[in-house]
């Protein structure tokens, strides 16, 4: 078990141009809590509290060259919260307002016991110890706050998912929602079994991608997508099939889709959408070696384009 660091003691800074009165003091408040500072005038002061960090001063208010009162106008500038105790013999300063315009803490006659002292010096830096406490917590809210804003932010990437068969729905289902791109999360907000109730979910919700089957029951993925692409003319679009001719492959390219994979390569799925946040587009690699196989200089399997690159081509599927 570690052990916790000792605390440090209150630093006292005692003024007084008596040494000693400073002795007196020195001698009633030193302990292992409070260590005790003895300076004899204002400038040797201002000098200690500019090298060093002290929890309490007690200073005489009539002190050479400097009065007490001067001195704590200064202190007050740079230290607004370090309590400041001032002592005097003379009952009639004690009484009157002075410390308190002079900006001191209190204000204590020189005939009060220690027991008093010792309260005040207790009372004053255990409120600054609060006040620092507190500001260190505002400071640490504030930098979790900018950190939180500068922070790139982590959003879910929206997800359709339009098939008609539920097991094919369920399964992409299954293997992409514990999936995690580009630093995103992905979520299904929605799932088709048709043309129709595609065109309406996806126009409703407007995801970010669309997994898209080919063949549907009442209307071609085909269809769909350009459906869907003529009011949402930014939407991600993946078309999945079952056909391997290449007709529909070449058909299905002619498309500004961002993602072609056949259903027995399903398992690219979270490949292709890290792809597609990355601005590009990914191709099957049964698709890709269909395509380009017969192709001259063909040499290895195109599993992505950059995005930029495939807008400015041409037209023709196979001429890049």
């Amino acid at each position: 078990m570690s052990k916790s660091t000792p605390q440090k003691p209150d630093r006292i800074l005692v003024v007084d141009d008596h040494r000693l009165v400073c002795e007196a003091i020195k001698a009633q408040l030193a302990s292992e809590e409070q260590e005790v500072v003895m300076v004899f005038s204002g400038e040797e002061a201002l000098d200690k509290l500019k090298k060093g960090i002290f929890q309490a001063v007690l200073l005489d208010i009539h002190l050479p060259n400097m009065s007490g009162y001067d001195l704590t106008k200064r202190v007050r500038r740079a230290l607004p919260d370090l309590p400041i105790i001032g002592l005097s013999a003379d009952e009639a300063e004690v009484q009157s307002d002075r410390w308190v315009k002079a900006g001191m803490s209190a204000m204590l006659s020189k005939r009060e016991n220690t027991a008093r002292l010792q309260t005040l010096l207790h009372q004053l830096i255990s409120e600054q110890h609060r006040k620092a406490q507190e500001e260190r917590k505002e400071e640490k809210k504030r930098q979790r706050a900018l950190a939180k804003k500068l922070s790139p932010k982590k959003t879910s990437i929206n997800l359709v998912i339009v098939d008609d068969l539920p097991i094919a729905r369920y399964g992409i289902k299954g293997c992409l929602e514990e999936a995690v791109c580009q630093g995103h999360s992905l979520k299904i907000i929605g799932m088709a079994e048709n043309g129709q109730h595609a065109i309406e979910l996806i126009l409703k919700t407007n995801p970010h991608i669309v997994i898209l089957d080919y063949h549907l029951p009442d209307m071609t993925g085909f269809e769909v997508y350009q459906a869907i692409t003529a009011q949402l003319p930014k939407i991600k679009v993946i078309f999945l099939t079952a056909a391997q001719d290449k007709e529909t492959f070449q058909q299905l390219f002619q498309t500004e889709a961002v993602g072609f994979l056949t259903k027995q390569s399903t398992w690219f799925l979270p490949q292709a959408i890290e792809l597609v946040l990355q601005k590009k587009c990914f191709i099957d690699p049964c698709l890709a070696v269909e395509l380009f196989s017969q192709q001259e200089g063909f040499a290895q399997t195109p599993f992505l384009l950059n995005a930029k690159r495939r807008q400015t081509s041409s037209s023709s599927p196979l001429n890049w």
